[in-house]
């Protein structure tokens, strides 16, 4: 039997344990709401075993249904990559905004560097095109740890200067707890940097850039075509899990037009979906940083 097939069998094994049948991004109309009471809205590619991604009942956002989506991260499991991808393809689009609420259990142990949570991928669904994901940062970065962080990867674009920091409040993410998190991206255009990224944190204005860098080179002016979770554990060193731990993601909305109520600009006083703020801000110019003496996948 050759390698090639014995790897496929494994793979497929893999996938039926954890109640997946490996398959490519599905295609969704916008707007799009999945409150996760089943996978069937999406493609699912199992990427580490001893990683699992399911439904569960347990456990679920506030205004959501009774159940979520789950990954779990076993002990021991490496650096480097996710339980399972999740992705949707859709109509490909300049500009838009995403929402989801999101939880880690009260033993999570956070990636050094970074735990990563979602990406959007330009023009399709391939992870060699240009990307940019949300997550959140690590110990590594002293006063950021626990913060929400970005990063945009051009395609063919080294680590350098990637690290998207925060621009407005700075709340901490806590274990334990729902965050709802918005994301409004408008692609650059003709290779300049006037892009837009705006994130809030439970109504929260924490990043606010109007010369963002998405697209340059041979993937200038292409519009974003696909959205996965990917929480993949940091990227870079030998890190594994000390203890089985979870992350959970539920009520997900994805728009070519504004999604709720985004007016937050003020500081945030507590911890957890449902806080209000408001206020606004005007838009910040973008100066990328890179942690010093971190290298960031």
């Amino acid at each position: 039997m050759s390698k090639i097939i014995r790897g496929l069998i494994v793979a497929l094994s893999v996938a039926a344990l954890l109640g997946f049948t490996p398959i490519h991004a599905r295609s969704v109309t916008l707007p799009f709401t999945d409150h996760f009471n089943s996978l069937g809205n999406w493609g699912v590619t199992v990427t580490n075993k001893l990683g699992q991604a399911g439904i569960v009942s347990t456990d679920s956002a506030s205004g959501s249904a009774s159940s979520s989506l789950r990954y779990t991260y076993s002990q021991g499991y490496a650096n480097g990559d996710s339980p399972a991808k999740i992705w949707i393809t859709f109509s490909q689009t300049q500009e838009l905004w995403t929402q989801y609420y999101f939880k880690y259990s009260s033993n999570f142990y956070l990636h050094r560097v970074v735990q990563k949570q979602a990406y959007w991928y330009i023009s399709g669904d391939s992870s060699t095109n240009s990307n940019f994901f949300i997550g959140i940062s690590g110990s590594a970065l002293g006063d950021e740890t626990r913060q929400v962080e970005a990063q945009l990867q051009r395609a063919n674009v080294g680590a350098t200067n990637r690290y998207i920091s925060n621009t407005k409040n700075n709340p901490k993410v806590a274990n334990n707890v729902w965050y709802k998190l918005t994301v409004h991206c408008k692609l650059n255009t003709n290779g300049q940097s006037n892009g837009i990224l705006q994130v809030w944190l439970d109504d929260v204005l924490v990043m606010d850039y109007s010369n963002a860098l998405y697209t340059s080179g041979s993937d200038a002016n292409k519009p974003i075509g696909s959205f996965a979770f990917d929480p993949i554990f940091g990227g870079m060193g030998t890190e594994k899990k000390p203890q089985d731990d979870y992350f959970f993601v539920d009520y997900f909305q994805m728009s070519t037009t504004k999604i709720g109520d985004t007016s937050g600009g003020g500081s945030s006083n507590s911890g957890g979906s449902g806080s209000n703020n408001s206020g606004g801000g005007s838009t910040t110019s973008l100066t990328p940083m890179a942690p010093s003496n971190v290298n960031i996948r």
